[in-house]
C-alpha cells in the first residue's frame, strides 16, 4: 500500500472503530480481544505516526499466546492469564 492508501484506510470508519475499541481496552486496563489482522492494522497505524512503543505493544498482543479459563481448566473462575 502507498502512504496515501494507508491514510485513506486509517480514516475508514471500520478501522476507527477497531482503534477506539483497542485504545479503550488499554485505557481501562481490560484484556484486548481482537482479530490478529485488526491488531496488525493498529500496529501499522501507530508506526505511521512514529509511535513505535505503541506499535510494539500491539504486536506483542497479536503474537503472544493467551490462556483463558475456557482454554485452561486449571485457571480459577473468572481469572484470565
Amino acid at each position: 500500500m502507498s502512504a496515501e492508501e494507508d491514510e485513506e484506510y486509517f480514516r475508514n470508519p471500520e478501522f476507527r472503530k477497531a482503534l477506539a475499541k483497542y485504545e479503550e481496552a488499554i485505557r481501562q486496563g481490560e484484556p484486548v480481544y481482537m482479530e490478529a489482522d485488526e491488531l496488525t492494522d493498529i500496529a501499522e497505524f501507530y508506526m505511521t505516526k512514529d509511535r513505535q512503543q505503541d506499535a510494539d505493544r500491539v504486536i506483542e498482543l497479536a503474537v503472544a499466546p493467551r490462556k483463558t479459563p475456557a482454554r485452561d481448566a486449571r485457571a480459577p473462575r473468572g481469572a484470565v492469564r
